[in-house]
């Protein structure tokens, strides 16, 4: 048998329950939240000095 990659889906579960209820900028749609998560992550990511960004995709593609 061969054994395949498996590829991680790390969704942040905690982060997604700890929305303020009543706020606007709260997302009920799993998916939704997700992207919205993922945009955050890469404009944090655009802020940084360039070998810490490089460390930073490399964490990223290694989890």
């Amino acid at each position: 048998m061969t054994q395949r990659n498996k590829i991680k889906i790390r969704f942040p579960l905690w982060k997604y329950l700890n929305q303020p209820l009543f706020d606007r900028t709260t997302v009920i749609n799993p998916l939704c939240f997700w992207h919205n998560y993922k945009i955050q992550l890469l404009d944090s990511c655009w802020e940084l000095d360039t070998i810490e960004l490089l460390e930073k995709c490399w964490d990223f593609e290694l989890k």
